[in-house]
């Protein structure tokens, strides 16, 4: 399991000057009450991609505006990984 600590993601501190965003998406449903949580939220999933270079990512559909924020990412800055969506199953850890 890749476990990274703060120190590792943020070299300098947690305070970046450059963010990931996907406007449009994340303006809409809880993101209108959640202002800039998607930007943290592609922010540290592209630095995960980053760093990972992994094949496929799997992403619980129950969140299907973060889903849908991902997949926007994914296309629109040509990161070679499949997203997949997959059901999520109250009250079942999967490892």
């Amino acid at each position: 399991m890749f476990a990274p600590n703060i120190e590792e993601l943020y070299p300098q501190g947690p305070k970046l000057e450059t963010l990931v965003t996907v406007p449009n998406i994340s303006k809409l449903l809880c993101g209108a009450s959640r202002p800039g949580h998607f930007d943290g939220v592609c922010t540290i999933v592209t630095k995960l991609f980053n760093i990972c270079r992994l094949d496929k990512a799997y992403f619980g559909e129950k969140d299907y505006q973060q889903l849908a924020i991902i997949r926007k990412l994914v296309h629109d800055l040509n990161i070679p990984i499949e997203i997949i969506g997959v059901p999520t199953l109250p009250g079942i850890l999967q490892v």
